[in-house]
């Protein structure tokens, strides 16, 4: 292995400083609903801006107002309109805040969306969720395969959710 050899006291000297990169990693987080007979599709959740932070202590995850304008409105109410057949018609979410909050419970109740106080554990989506990661996994392992910006990761992360068994044969509705 070879050696770099810095003069003494060069550690802030310009030309001895290489710029240092945490990880080539790309995350996107999203959003998608599975019912008997139906789903949405897979939704891309939009980064917010650091001029869209509402305190100090905000790490610009998804939150109560994006989660309800971005997601509920667009996605799940048109999902349920579409299904309105079906009554008592019950949103299991997990405990994220963004669905706990006292915002999207307003939202919920305004738009008339139930939603069980103490889901059981019987949500599918947990196994969907292996499913798609497992399949984009078995894609991954060819270097050359892997994507290299969120664009591309978008893209292959709704071509694996359409090709899954358990979505390709329900109805879609998007």
């Amino acid at each position: 292995m070879p050696r770099v050899h810095e003069p003494p006291n060069s550690e802030y000297d310009e030309r001895f400083i290489a710029p240092a990169f945490k990880s080539a990693r790309t995350s996107v987080m999203f959003w998608e609903t599975v019912g008997y007979g139906y789903h949405s599709p897979l939704v891309a959740i939009r980064k917010r801006a650091v001029d869209e932070k509402t305190s100090d202590k905000d790490r610009l995850g998804l939150n109560s107002i994006q989660y309800c304008e971005e997601v509920l409105g667009p996605y799940l109410l048109p999902l349920m309109r579409k299904i309105s057949s079906r009554k008592n018609l019950e949103v299991i979410e997990d405990g994220a805040p963004s669905h706990t909050s006292k915002y999207t419970r307003a939202y919920r109740l305004q738009h008339g969306i139930l939603w069980p106080a103490s889901s059981p554990d019987l949500n599918i989506i947990e196994n969907v969720w292996a499913l798609l990661k497992n399949n984009l996994c078995q894609q991954w392992r060819n270097p050359y395969k892997r994507p290299h910006n969120e664009r591309e990761l978008i893209v292959a992360a709704q071509a694996a959710w359409s090709d899954l068994p358990l979505v390709s044969h329900l109805l879609p509705v998007s």
